[in-house]
């Protein structure tokens, strides 16, 4: 029985699923139910636990009723995992995707799966983030900006400064500067394309016409070649970080459920 790649569950959570500040009397239900509260402050699920009446801590003089067991910060609320449409998060366990494997449909392993990507290091989640997941209203209503181009820039400049630690020469002048930026985001924009669907977005043709400069610079041994060569590699080390935790989290759901 094969169960989807992490980056097809990575995709599954976020459109079937999303965060929301829980209301109403929280304390209440199952422990499977409360294994769906997210922490607002680290993320993880299954830690957050109502405090006996009395016990809340006051901040700016609102009472703090919860605590995470994991970062031990106080909260109002937990942040409560919902499914987008009629089906609650603990309703259903799977649902057959066809062709011998598994789509994630139920709430308990969702949370599994989203709390393993909430805690990966900023770097891993943004990219993660922008490569897996569509936009959305609720991106939109939380940032009120342009959440796909924040991560674009935020990834361009992470790249920049793994050329930058990797011993290669610096850029001789602004015009240079700009070229490598038209590059960086080139080899960005070609890497997601590949992650999603498999296809490249730009071959290193594409790339060096856009630089303005001959398809050879791209040989390994010229500048632009051992930059795009640099920018790959760091990629594909990204890509591999960001989905280890996740690859294992899913393999604990494929082989053993919930109590793995």
């Amino acid at each position: 029985m094969k169960f989807r790649s992490a980056k097809q569950v990575w995709a599954e959570v976020y459109e079937g699923f999303y965060l929301s500040v829980g209301w109403g009397d929280m304390g209440a239900g199952t422990d499977q139910v409360a294994r769906t509260y997210h922490c607002p402050f680290c993320r993880q699920s299954g830690f957050m636990r109502a405090l006996p009446a009395g016990q809340g801590v006051l901040v700016l003089g609102v009472r703090m009723r919860w605590r995470c067991g994991a970062c031990y910060e106080y909260a109002q609320r937990p942040l409560l995992l919902k499914r987008r449409g009629s089906i609650t998060a603990s309703q259903t366990r799977m649902a057959r995707a066809g062709a011998g494997d598994y789509a994630v449909v139920d709430g308990l392993q969702a949370a599994r799966v989203m709390s393993a990507i909430e805690q990966l290091p900023e770097h891993c989640y943004t990219w993660g983030m922008w490569v897996y997941t569509g936009l959305s209203l609720a991106d939109l209503d939380k940032y009120e900006l342009d959440v796909f181009g924040q991560r674009r820039l935020a990834m361009l400049g992470w790249l920049a400064r793994e050329l930058d630690g990797a011993g290669l020469p610096d850029v001789a002048d602004d015009e240079e500067a700009e070229l490598e930026q038209t590059l960086l985001f080139a080899v960005l924009d070609d890497a997601r394309q590949r992650e999603r669907c498999g296809r490249r977005l730009h071959s290193k043709t594409d790339i060096a016409s856009a630089l303005g400069v001959d398809r050879r610079c791209f040989d390994a041994r010229y500048k632009w070649g051992k930059r795009y060569a640099a920018a790959v590699v760091a990629l594909e080390r990204l890509t591999a970080e960001t989905l280890g935790p996740v690859s294992a989290v899913v393999e604990g759901l494929r082989r053993g459920g919930l109590a793995a």
